[in-house]
């Protein structure tokens, strides 16, 4: 949906792809996202490659009143810092 209305979302994902970079695009639009979804639904699911480790805190300062959880899956030694440095192809 969001290729459609971010034309440089094609250039900022290409492999090998910049995590930080394509997550820093991807942010504003998350966040009004999971807005409206909380208008909606008491509980509602945001996922993809695009998110980042980041987004929690930063979702959770900016909509007061929302509770916000998150789960990374990935390999168990991946920390938070090698997920937001990552470079490479998408998993």
């Amino acid at each position: 949906m969001l290729r459609r209305v971010l034309p440089q979302l094609d250039a900022v994902d290409q492999d090998p792809v910049d995590a930080t970079r394509l997550a820093e695009v991807m942010y504003p639009h998350i966040e009004q996202a999971a807005e409206v979804c909380a208008e909606e639904s008491a509980r509602f699911l945001i996922e993809g490659f695009e998110l980042s480790p980041s987004y929690p805190p930063r979702l959770q300062a900016a909509l007061a009143g929302i509770t916000i959880r998150a789960c990374f899956l990935g390999h168990r030694t991946f920390s938070a810092g090698d997920l937001a440095c990552y470079r490479g192809p998408k998993p």
